[in-house]
């Protein structure tokens, strides 16, 4: 006789994670009592007859776990955590008639049972689905990258590309300001610091420095009477936002993927000031600001 399991021998939760327009590319099972995920790649499925899955090649863990196909592929057997489950799927939807004569977006679905019965004699299940991408995310997401997009995880990189420029942009725009406040017109990518109606804008820079950095320490003093330093250091730091406003600008996406990916993307960022200024940091000691404030 098979012991009925108690509510705290859960059933793993099976999660999609990745998909392109018409299979799963990869899903993962997640326990709700252990740290742990087990990564399923599928190298190769097929549906039949009536759109279930035929699973071809499933990798697990990269190779650590073996699969078993039953059925030709049409569900496999896997042992995780020391307990043999069963995994099926097929994919749902895409001609399925729905309310004011919308049509459902094609869904795939995936069922994983131990074929354990809970208390109630009814077969444990954990389910779940996800929207196949559709021609037009394709399309719009391709024109943004200037390149054929095919899979959820490109377009979700795609859309943190998106929120960081936004933010970027934002925050550019403040830095592009700071270099027009003494009448100088130019954007900061136009200014030329080795020439001389730079010098007022190299006077503003060493009042800022003392004023906003707390130089009243002297761990500045040096570097403020340096011209040459200075104007060294900020046609590098003019450089590397010229390069920034660029690839915003131009929706550069694999520029961006290369810096979040800590690849040489071309900048110059030995910068004597910021060398300083991280050495001395504790000196600093730059006071904190609430946004906000409560009186009770």
């Amino acid at each position: 006789m098979i012991k009925k399991p108690a509510n705290r021998f859960a059933l793993p939760k099976v999660i999609i994670s990745e998909v392109n327009s018409e299979n799963i590319l990869e899903f993962k099972v997640k326990y709700e009592k252990l740290a742990r995920l087990d990564r399923f790649e599928v190298k190769a499925m097929h549906y039949g007859e009536n759109n279930e899955i035929f699973f071809d090649e499933v990798v697990v863990n990269g190779g650590l776990i073996e699969v078993q196909y039953v059925g030709g592929g049409q569900k496999l057997l896997v042992e995780l955590d020391g307990k043999a489950y069963e995994l099926r799927g097929q994919k749902i939807g895409g001609k399925q008639r729905l309310l004011e004569n919308r049509v459902s977006k094609t869904k795939v679905q995936l069922e994983l049972t131990n074929n354990i019965e809970d208390k109630q004699g009814k077969k444990r299940l954990s389910r779940t689905e996800r929207e196949l991408i559709v021609s037009d995310n394709i399309k719009l997401y391709s024109q943004i990258v200037g390149r054929e997009v095919k899979t959820t995880k490109e377009i979700y990189l795609i859309k943190r590309f998106l929120e960081y420029r936004s933010d970027l942009l934002f925050y550019y725009g403040f830095v592009d300001n700071f270099f027009k406040v003494v009448g100088n017109e130019k954007e900061l990518w136009k200014i030329d610091f080795n020439t001389s109606h730079s010098e007022q804008l190299i006077e503003y820079i060493k009042y800022t420095f003392n004023d906003n950095l707390k130089n009243d320490r002297q761990y500045l003093n040096e570097y403020v009477t340096n011209d040459v330093q200075i104007q060294k250091d900020f046609n590098k730091v003019k450089n590397v936002f010229s390069e920034l406003r660029h690839a915003l600008l131009h929706f550069n996406y694999d520029f961006f993927q290369k810096l979040f990916n800590g690849q040489d993307v071309g900048f110059d960022l030995d910068i004597e000031f910021l060398n300083l200024f991280i050495d001395n940091r504790l000196l600093a000691k730059l006071p904190t600001k609430p946004s906000y404030s409560y009186q009770s």
